[in-house]
């Protein structure tokens, strides 16, 4: 059984920050990427793989890999904005293990970075790439890399904490406000 040390106090990964995971027919995204990142997070959670049979800048179709299946997704791009929204969808599936075992390829940084970005709001370091890998595997099942888990850390502190490149931005506003001041 894989134990934290005492001294960090990680929140499990049930309480992850992600705005939910449910598909549904009305669900609206605050992008396409957005809208990619949530059915990873829901492919994930519910241990399956499927692959984009359309994805383009006004629409996005989803199906299980099994052939068999008949889960799918159908998001499209609403008029005059950014958002997605799901028009169509099946959430039942009906696939056989061995094409359920691939689950763990729908694991980009992207979508460990939004899974875990609520690790590093306002705790300091948050866990390290080592940590993050072992929590994956305690909590998802997910056996990620060394590299990944590193790149999905860097993702995550990005979202909860802000860029280098934003905060370098910010350095000649504040020293003019300082000369003000």
């Amino acid at each position: 059984m894989f134990s934290l040390p005492r001294r960090c106090s990680y929140r499990p990964l049930k309480d992850a920050d992600y705005e939910g995971d449910d598909i549904y027919i009305g669900r609206i995204f605050k992008s396409k990427e957005d809208c990619a990142t949530k059915l990873g997070i829901h492919a994930i959670h519910r241990k399956f793989h499927f692959i984009y049979t359309k994805s383009g800048p006004n629409a996005v179709a989803a199906v299980c890999v099994s052939d068999t299946c008949p889960w799918w997704v159908y998001a499209t791009k609403l008029p005059d904005s950014d958002r997605f929204e799901v028009r169509s969808t099946t959430q039942t599936h009906t696939c056989r293990v061995d094409a359920r075992g691939d689950f763990h390829k729908q694991a980009s940084t992207a979508v460990i970075g939004k899974l875990m970005r609520t690790k590093y709001i306002g705790v300091g370091r948050g866990p390290r790439a080592n940590e993050l890998r072992r929590m994956l595997h305690q909590e998802l099942s997910l056996n990620v890399s060394y590299w990944k888990s590193w790149r999905a850390r860097e993702i995550a502190m990005d979202n909860a904490l802000g860029s280098a490149m934003g905060s370098y931005a910010l350095i000649q506003p504040y020293f003019k406000r300082l000369l003000e001041t």
